[in-house]
């Protein structure tokens, strides 16, 4: 339950201090006093946006504070966000000057989001224009879901959906990507196999510039081999021979003379590496031809490698063959993202099954909740002095999913006899809407037991029995969750436990919202007001009393 609330530079409120007691409390007070401005402090601890403009000092931060008295079945919401739980949890709001608003729960700063996942958890506001909401799909999901009893399997299943949808963009973002890489997959693909299709090995440049270079020179080279065998070893006073009777006349003569025969040996030497040489120029010569078809071969080879080295923009071959290293590499990297982009999809098939598979299940208590509420709610109107009411809970399939499955949710609604039901939001009168909304919250309430609920002038458009009927269903509520009722009507305010009357004032030329805790004298006079007006009549006075014993 709500058990304390402070208040301070809020629109016309300088600073209030209430205590609330258990069961149901009312608040009355006149047109314009401000208690609508008490309900949007309020609002402020549901998470609701503000900003300086609710400042009555813009020199002073505006506070809000709320204790709530929790059972330990909330303790889980405050463990899920690492907060610490009390029997007495202190909420609070600061808005300061600036603009920057700050939230904290029991000191703790929280975000707005855990705010008002918190405290949707502890208690409900229901403003004069919620009906409104009625024309809002998910209000009317959330009120089907939660007479199911399915709120938690539906949370699940929208984080889940939540992942899926980014996980589906994630997916459709890679696929494109992949989608504009075709065609640089297909030119690099290209490229991978003319360098494969030309089957370049290591060396081969300069082999063939080698071998290119022979074939263009074979005819010379054959001449100047041949010249150079012939005085090597081939004429009739040939280097060799001539070497060899040097070396002859030398010996006679090595034995008297040392320095003879070191010259000698040298000699020796020379004459052995001239015929070596002969016989090196003799093998090249035996594999030295004129070959203008290997040359033209070898020309188109060495060709095509050199237009292939520009293309790929490298100095030689072996830089080429680094480059068909990298395209082998980039190809088979693509071909894994066509992998992993199957893999993917089979993924998020395997996901998308999976979540249209609890959307049905979803779909089948929520019709089974939908049809137990709409009898509920029905026989609440009823009894609200609308006997031929009828009203309706429709599950609509979808062929779609949405964060809430399958489904669409749709109230019919229809106050008279022998009409058809129409879309309630299109069809209630402002009187039967206060109605069907009293209704509504309390089947809701009554089955989630919120610590506490409150009425903003849910009595709008109704009057006499009807008022004395919201009224006692009111206090009835207030026997499973503390009920506070902002109310003009003194059937209703009669009925309460705690009242508390909202006074508008100056001070110092500057207005100000009070909130003022009657004592039983001053009730007898605040209902007389509410039945008569400002004269208090005796009658009125009497009428008042009656009111207050009636519901004593």
């Amino acid at each position: 339950m709500l058990s304390r609330l402070y208040i301070q530079n809020y629109a016309l409120i300088h600073q209030l201090d209430i205590a609330f007691h258990s069961g149901f409390t009312v608040i009355t007070g006149e047109t314009g006093a401000g208690k609508s401005i008490l309900m949007g402090a309020l609002s402020l601890l549901s998470g609701k946006r503000a900003d300086v403009s609710v400042l009555n000092n813009k020199e002073e931060k505006c506070i809000v504070e709320a204790s709530f008295q929790l059972s330990d079945k909330h303790r889980i919401l405050f463990e899920e966000q690492e907060l610490d739980f009390y029997n007495e949890n202190i909420f609070r709001r600061e808005i300061s000057p600036s603009g920057k608003s700050r939230a904290f729960i029991n000191d703790t700063p929280v975000t707005l989001d855990v705010l008002k996942e918190i405290s949707a958890q502890c208690f409900d506001i229901h403003s004069q224009h919620e009906v409104f909401a009625l024309a809002k799909p998910a209000f009317r999901m959330d009120v089907c879901d939660a007479f199911a009893n399915i709120i938690p399997d539906v949370q699940s299943f929208k984080s889940d959906f939540k992942n899926f949808i980014q996980d589906q963009k994630k997916y459709k973002a890679f696929l494109e990507n992949i989608e504009q890489q075709k065609a640089e997959f297909d030119y690099k693909n290209y490229l991978f196999e003319e360098l494969q299709a030309f089957q370049y090995k290591e060396g081969e440049q300069l082999a063939l510039e080698q071998e290119l270079s022979l074939l263009a020179n074979a005819g010379e080279l054959i001449q100047t081999l041949q010249s150079s065998l012939f005085a090597i070893q081939e004429s009739d006073n040939n280097i060799s021979q001539q070497l060899q009777q040097i070396k002859s006349g030398l010996a006679k003569l090595a034995g008297d003379t040392g320095a003879l025969a070191t010259q000698n040996e040298r000699l020796h030497s020379l004459i052995v590496e001239l015929k070596d040489i002969g016989s090196e120029l003799d093998n090249i010569l035996a594999t030295v031809q004129v070959n203008p078809q290997r040359m033209q071969e070898v020309e188109l080879r060495l060709s095509d490698l050199y237009a292939l080295l520009k293309k790929h923009r490298v100095n030689d071959g072996e830089e080429l063959l680094k480059v068909q290293e990298q395209l082998s590499e980039w190809l088979h990297s693509q071909s894994s993202s066509e992998t992993r982009l199957e893999n993917w999809k089979n993924t998020l098939d395997k996901a998308e099954k999976n979540l249209k598979d609890r959307a049905l299940k979803l779909r089948t208590k929520r019709k089974k909740g939908a049809e137990e509420f709409a009898k509920i709610v029905e026989g609440y109107i009823r009894d609200l002095a609308m006997p031929h009411a009828c009203f309706l809970g429709e599950v609509k399939e979808l062929d779609t999913m949405n964060e809430w499955g399958m489904d669409a949710v749709h109230f019919w609604f229809s106050a008279n006899a022998g009409h058809e039901p129409v879309e309630l939001h299109k069809s209630a009168s402002g009187g039967e809407m206060s109605r069907v909304m009293l209704a509504i919250k309390y089947a809701i309430t009554q089955k989630s037991q919120l610590p506490a609920i409150v009425f903003d002038e849910i009595d709008t458009g109704i009057s006499g029995r009807v008022a004395d009927l919201a009224g006692q269903m009111m206090q009835d509520l207030s026997h499973y969750s503390q009920v506070i009722a902002i109310t003009h009507l003194p059937q209703i305010a009669a009925k309460g436990k705690q009242h508390f009357k909202v006074e508008k004032r100056i001070v110092q030329d500057k207005a100000r919202t009070d909130l003022i805790l009657l004592s039983p004298d001053k009730r007898i006079e605040e209902l007389a007001s509410m039945l008569s007006g400002e004269h208090l009549s005796e009658a009125a006075m009497q009428n008042a009393r009656d009111l207050l014993g009636s519901n004593a």
